[in-house]
C-alpha cells in the first residue's frame, strides 16, 4: 500500500509538471496558439483531465504577442519621396507657360510678322524708326520725322511734251503721281512742282526756300537746302520713283538723244535753257535739254539735247505749298 501511495504521488506530480510545461509552450508559441488550460496535456485538440476534483480557474487568459521583425529599413513618404518624378503640367503650378504674345515673340524679320513702329527697322510706311516710341528725339512716337524734311522723286511714268504743255500742267502730273494708291506713303499729302524751266522761267525760281533735307521716298538724302539744286552736284541721284522703286539702271546713263531721260530745259546752275525747252513745252518738233536720272553730278539736269518727240520722265520736288 505504501508503494501504491508513493506511485500515485509521483504520477500526480508528473501531471502537474506536464500542465505547467503546456502553459509555457502556449505563451511562447510562434504560431500564436491559444493558451492551454491547466490540467490539459498540452496537446492541441485534446484535453486530459485528472480525476482530482474540479479544474481550478487559471485566472485571466494571457495572450501571446509574436514579435515582428521588419526587413524594410526605409520609410517612403509618397508626398516627399524622390521616386515620384511626375511633373505637373498645370501652368499655375509649374509656371512653364510659353508666351504667344507677338510683342515678346521672335524677331518679326524672321517670323514674317508685321513690323512695328519702335522696333528700330525703318519700313516703307515709316519716315524714321529710332527704336523707341517717344516724341521729341527727332523721330516721333508714330515714326514720323520731327526734323523738317521735303521729298523729291522721279515719275514712274514717261510723257511726251504734249501731255503737259505748260509748267502748271507738269506740276499737276507730279502731284497726281504722288497721290496714287501705289505711291510711297511718304509722298502722300505733299505738294510738288516739276523741275522744269520755260522760255521765260527758271526752274530754281519755282522752288520755295527751304534749309532742310530733300529726300527720296526711301529716305536717301539728295540735297540739303534749296540752293543745292543750283550748285551743279547732288548728294545722290534722283532715281527712286513715286512707287518707291528704283528706276531701271540700264536706262539712266547720259548719252546723246537717249530713249529714256528726264525733261528739264535747265542748266546745272538752275537757270533756263531758253532755246531748248520745246518752245515752252508745246512744240513736239523742237528740242529740249534733258537730264540723266542715274547721275548725281551736273548731268542730272544738263546731260544733252533730246528730240521733243521722245517720252521722258519728270523730276518732282516738294515745295511745301
Amino acid at each position: 500500500m505504501r508503494l501504491l501511495a508513493v506511485a500515485r504521488a509521483h504520477a500526480r506530480a508528473g501531471l502537474v509538471g506536464l500542465a505547467i510545461a503546456g502553459s509555457l509552450t502556449a505563451c511562447f508559441s510562434p504560431e500564436g496558439s491559444g493558451p492551454v488550460t491547466a490540467g490539459t496535456t498540452g496537446t492541441p485538440g485534446s484535453t486530459s483531465t485528472t480525476g482530482a476534483g474540479p479544474t481550478p480557474d487559471p485566472g485571466p487568459t494571457s495572450t501571446s504577442v509574436t514579435p515582428v521583425t521588419s526587413t524594410d529599413t526605409t520609410t517612403s513618404d509618397p508626398v516627399t519621396t524622390a521616386a515620384d518624378t511626375t511633373e505637373s503640367t498645370d501652368p499655375s503650378i509649374t509656371g512653364a507657360v510659353t508666351s504667344t504674345d507677338p510683342a515678346t515673340s521672335a524677331d518679326p524679320s524672321t517670323t514674317g510678322q508685321p513690323a512695328r513702329c519702335g522696333d528700330g527697322v525703318k519700313e516703307s510706311d515709316e519716315e524714321c524708326d529710332d527704336g523707341n516710341v517717344q516724341d521729341g528725339d527727332g523721330c516721333s512716337a508714330t515714326c514720323t520725322s520731327e526734323i523738317p524734311v521735303r521729298y523729291v522723286f522721279l515719275t514712274s511714268a514717261t510723257y511726251p511734251v504734249g501731255a503737259f504743255d505748260t509748267l502748271p500742267g507738269a506740276d499737276a502730273l507730279c502731284n497726281q503721281q504722288a497721290s496714287l494708291p501705289t505711291s510711297a506713303p511718304a509722298l502722300k499729302g505733299r505738294a510738288f512742282k516739276a523741275w522744269l524751266s520755260s522760255e521765260t522761267v527758271d526752274a530754281t525760281s519755282r522752288l520755295t526756300p527751304f534749309d532742310g533735307d530733300y529726300r527720296l521716298p526711301d529716305g536717301t538724302v539728295v540735297a540739303t537746302g534749296t540752293t543745292a539744286f543750283s550748285t551743279a552736284g547732288l548728294l545722290a541721284a534722283i532715281d527712286v520713283q513715286d512707287n518707291g522703286e528704283k528706276a531701271p539702271s540700264e536706262k539712266s546713263k547720259c548719252i546723246d538723244d537717249p530713249d529714256v531721260g528726264v525733261w528739264t530745259g535747265t542748266f546745272a546752275n538752275g537757270l533756263r535753257a531758253a532755246e531748248q525747252t520745246c518752245a515752252g513745252w508745246v512744240d513736239t518738233g523742237g528740242v529740249a535739254l534733258y537730264g540723266a536720272y542715274g547721275s548725281s553730278n551736273d548731268k542730272w539736269t544738263d546731260c544733252g539735247v533730246s528730240d521733243c518727240s521722245k517720252l521722258h520722265h519728270l523730276y518732282c520736288i516738294e515745295t511745301g505749298v
